[in-house]
C-alpha cells in the first residue's frame, strides 16, 4: 500500500475553492450541489494524497491535475514532504486566470 502525503493548500487555492461553494449556496441557492462538490474534491484529495502519480501531467514539472465532476480541475505539484494544491479550477472560467507559479 502506498503510503499517504499530507495535502495543503495555498492560499489561492483555497480561496478559489471557497468562492466556488459560496457562489452555488449563495448565487444559484444549490446546497446540494455546493455539497456534492465538497465531497467530491475531499474523494479526489485522498485519491491524490496515496496516488499522486496516478493523475494527469501537465508541462509544468511536478504539476499534475486531476478533475472533480467533470467541471473542475485540481492542479496539484508534488513535493518530497507533502502534495501542494495549487489551484481549484473551474473549467467555465478563463484558463489564463490559472497561476501555478
Amino acid at each position: 500500500m502506498p503510503t499517504k502525503k499530507k495535502i495543503n493548500w495555498t492560499h489561492t487555492a483555497k480561496i478559489e475553492f471557497n468562492e466556488e461553494i459560496i457562489y452555488w449556496i449563495d448565487e444559484k441557492e444549490n446546497y446540494a450541489y455546493a455539497e456534492r462538490i465538497i465531497n467530491e474534491t475531499e474523494k479526489a484529495l485522498s485519491f491524490i494524497a496515496e496516488n499522486p502519480y496516478s493523475c494527469t501531467p501537465t508541462d509544468y514539472e511536478n504539476i499534475r491535475k486531476v478533475f472533480v465532476l467533470n467541471r473542475y480541475i485540481i492542479f496539484f505539484k508534488i513535493n518530497q514532504e507533502d502534495i501542494r494544491i495549487l489551484y481549484f479550477f473551474n473549467k467555465d472560467d478563463n484558463p489564463k486566470k490559472i497561476k501555478l507559479y
